[in-house]
């Protein structure tokens, strides 16, 4: 992992066979809340959150899953199962939400990951890359507070508008 001020690479050629490990890294520093925004998060990519160190998070996903809502929340909540540990599965909840029941020219390609709504990323590939050793990616890390506000916002623009229309799945463990 190659890593500037606030922007770190992930180079296949030299990760030596071993998956890169930013994104779990971030999500083992979340206490209470994680949001993930990326249209192509899969189902077993709820493993991601086997990175978890902490109970009680709240996890809200905005995808455009190829399944139905309700089978692609039971996928990844059986990920997740298998992931986290016991202790870390107290209190913890997903959210998923299905962009295109609101917007049906949804067609948002940036993935970000947001902690505790104080760490914000812009993430280059979907989660599966960062659980397999899948291509070269990057992270960056948003630090302008400006920036970090107007993502926060438009994450939250997106999830009203998909609460309201109603096809979000939402587990408790």
């Amino acid at each position: 992992m190659l890593k500037g001020e606030h922007y770190h690479f992930y180079c296949k050629p030299d990760g030596g066979g071993v998956a890169p490990t930013l994104y779990q890294h971030v999500l083992g520093l979340a206490e209470h809340k994680v949001w993930v925004w990326d249209a192509y998060f899969h189902q077993p990519d709820g493993a991601i959150f086997g990175a978890f160190t902490h109970s009680g998070v709240e996890v809200k996903i905005i995808t455009e899953p190829k399944v139905p809502i309700e089978a692609f929340k039971s996928g990844c909540v059986a990920a997740m199962e298998t992931a986290m540990s016991a202790a870390v599965k107290v209190g913890c909840s997903v959210t998923i939400a299905q962009a295109k029941a609101a917007f049906a020219d949804w067609k948002n390609h940036d993935r970000f990951l947001i902690v505790d709504e104080s760490r914000v990323y812009l993430i280059g590939s979907s989660v599966s890359y960062y659980l397999s050793v899948g291509e070269s990616t990057g992270a960056y890390e948003v630090t302008s507070v400006a920036d970090k506000d107007l993502i926060i916002k438009a994450f939250n623009y997106y999830w009203m508008a998909l609460d309201k229309v109603g096809n979000v799945a939402s587990h408790s463990f």
